[in-house]
């Protein structure tokens, strides 16, 4: 057998596809030819399924990568978000306090004047109705510096307990008012 020295320089990859006629070797005939042909479309059709399942496995890995990422980024968005809210939250919060607190503390100084008035009405009144007059003054009085201590004392929690809290307030508040009028309406 001899064989046809082909310089490597001149062959080219695309001498194995049928079509292409590559100088043979002599004393090979176009069957056995046709075999190394079927064997080179078996492999590259078995490399082309290698190439695309690693791509396919490649894709999908790469998106459950980004899916992550995205995921960690929206997280990341929703946190800024989230304590901007709490930011925001707080001011609105520390305001409605203040607001309050100040509204509380007029209460709070009429509710004094009032007792003071009747202090003074208190002398108008028999011997014998001053001591139980000035005891309910007194109480009325402690009372009232009672809400000036919870107002001043408040330490700010949920939002829950802070409406629990002026309800409370507001009641005690109002049942004040309202035994400072009947004190009074009881003098007379």
């Amino acid at each position: 057998m001899n064989h046809v020295n082909i310089p490597v320089n001149r062959i080219n990859r695309f001498s194995c596809i049928p079509g292409n006629f590559a100088p043979m070797k002599p004393g090979i005939n176009r069957s056995e030819t046709g075999k190394t042909e079927n064997r080179l479309k078996f492999l590259s059709a078995f490399d082309m399924k290698h190439i695309i399942y690693t791509f396919l496995i490649v894709s999908v890995i790469a998106s459950c990568n980004n899916s992550a990422e995205r995921k960690v980024e929206k997280a990341e968005e929703n946190l800024e978000e989230a304590k901007e809210d709490l930011k925001e939250e707080r001011r609105d919060s520390i305001e409605d306090y203040e607001t309050y607190k100040l509204e509380v503390e007029q209460k709070i100084a009429a509710n004094e004047a009032r007792i003071a008035e009747l202090r003074l009405e208190m002398k108008n009144r028999k011997a014998n109705d001053r001591e139980a007059y000035k005891n309910s003054i007194d109480r009325l009085e402690e009372k009232n510096k009672e809400l000036r201590r919870r107002i001043n004392e408040y330490n700010k929690t949920s939002k829950e307990k802070w409406e629990e809290f002026k309800r409370e307030l507001n009641h005690d508040l109002d049942g004040l008012g309202e035994s400072l009028k009947d004190l009074g309406r009881d003098n007379k």
